[in-house]
């Protein structure tokens, strides 16, 4: 828990002289948390939030919003827990200023905060447009004193994102570019951090296609490059496709990441498939973490039936990594899960959902592999398999409602098992199961804002 002052405001410059001139309205939590064990901690630890925004003649908000904790990280860091943004509105024009965030893709710019500016522009009509420059991490220096300090180069990035919609096809195309400035440190850094001023850019095109009139089928494709240590001297073998926007040297790999999805309506719902292949390592200085190494198979329904009283869908795929068979094991998951929703009535409402997940994990054991006699020694060196299910139930009545006084229940059931096993037999210890049962009753006053629960 760290502290932290956040400050905030949109302005709409449409709605002058067509409201109050002052309005405000805000909210303040306070929470604590009382700990025994044998972890290193604090026995009691609090943290407070608050928030509160003015509204000036209906077009400037001025939102302001504070946490504080007994708790604080007091060790240098690249990253700015104290923040301030600005995000003026005009029509369809939007800026964000300050210490923000924005996302262009999953596989671009993700909601990674950078301290800089930004602006969208949404017209009506086939064209819009993005783009932001700022930094997104600031200079640390290197303090031997404090082991836990993080040391990183100022890094700053820029980039652009585009599309044009030509009613039955919608094209965009993303570039995003981060840098790290390698004089932007003084002190040396110790040779076993490993530490390098990095360089990355990355490319995406984007693709909607409205197809039979009703389906709709999207897919993205982004190319990242990625310099690991942008001081090597030493030329690269080939020039990469993105070798005009970044210094390519012995140390830049390419990455891929293929998203598509295709999904058609059907009855009161829909049915859907989707494909998403990411290459091992591929990392984007525009996200702070990225899930990579996987292949991804998915089919997807849901459907409101009943008069729309009951929605159900159901999801199921297949997903594998080692796509590069680098690593000394391969895993395959298989994944389904469906999700419930009934509305009996005004009053009563039930939702159920039930997952499981299984992955299976062959060891290639290389020593195994050059002893053995034939192709059929040692199939089955180690067949690990692990299988999970998930089970919720939940129920909400409202017994009795007025204008001034509500009364509601609740109950909420949940299972979870997990079976490891080895050789088609559960290992030791391998085998786990949960369950939990809440039940809950909310006295509630509307008039007031206020409702006590007992649980």
């Amino acid at each position: 828990m760290c502290c932290g002052i956040c400050f905030s405001q949109s302005v709409n410059f449409d709605q002058l002289g067509k409201e109050k001139f002052l309005r405000y309205n805000g909210g303040f939590a306070a929470n604590a948390v009382y700990y025994d064990g044998a972890a290193n901690r604090q026995a009691l630890t609090y943290y407070l939030t608050g928030n509160l925004n003015f509204n000036i003649a209906g077009l400037y908000n001025v939102p302001l919003s504070f946490t504080y904790s007994n708790q604080e990280f007091d060790f240098p860091n690249p990253f700015k827990f104290n923040r301030f943004s600005f995000n003026p509105s005009y029509k369809w024009v939007a800026a964000h200023l300050g210490d923000v965030a924005m996302t262009f893709s999953p596989y671009t710019l993700s909601g990674h905060q950078f301290t800089g500016a930004g602006v969208n522009l949404t017209p009506e009509g086939s064209f819009q447009i993005s783009a932001m420059y700022g930094r997104f991490l600031r200079a640390t220096e290197y303090n031997p004193e404090v082991p836990e300090a993080l040391t990183a180069y100022k890094r700053i990035g820029y980039g652009l994102k585009t599309s044009y919609d030509f009613e039955s096809v919608k094209l965009g195309v993303i570039f995003f570019k981060a840098k790290d400035e390698e004089d932007s440190l003084e002190n040396p850094i110790p040779v076993e951090l490993g530490l390098a001023p990095k360089e990355n850019a990355v490319l995406s095109f984007e693709s909607e296609l409205k197809l039979f009139e009703k389906a709709q089928f999207r897919v993205e494709y982004a190319i990242s490059a990625v310099t690991e240590d942008s001081r090597a001297t030493q030329e690269r073998v080939e020039k990469g496709l993105l070798s005009f926007a970044l210094n390519e040297n012995i140390s830049t790999n390419y990455y891929n990441a293929l998203n598509a999805s295709f999904n058609y309506p059907a009855g009161n719902g829909s049915l859907g498939v989707g494909y998403e292949r990411i290459d091992p390592d591929y990392k984007t200085f525009g996200a702070y973490f990225f899930n990579n190494d996987l292949e991804n198979f998915t089919v997807n329904a849901n459907q409101t039936i009943f008069d729309g009283k009951v929605n159900l869908s159901i999801n199921a795929g297949v997903q594998q990594d080692n796509l590069d068979n680098a690593k000394s094991s391969d895993q395959q998951r298989i994944v389904t899960a469906f999700n419930l929703n009934y509305t009996a009535s005004d009053r009563l409402g039930i939702n159920g959902s039930y997952s499981n997940f299984q992955s299976y994990t062959n060891i290639r054991d290389q020593f195994d592999y050059i002893n053995q006699v034939n192709q059929f020694d040692n199939v089955d060196t180690l067949n690990y398999r692990q299988i999970s299910q998930n089970a919720n139930l939940g129920i909400n009545y409202i017994i009795k409602q007025t204008e001034t006084k509500q009364h509601t229940t609740n109950l909420n059931l949940v299972y979870q098992n997990s079976n490891n096993q080895q050789e088609g037999e559960t290992i030791e210890g391998g085998l786990s199961t949960f369950y939990n049962g809440t039940a809950a009753y909310t006295l509630g006053y509307p008039k007031e804002a206020l409702s006590i629960s007992l649980a």
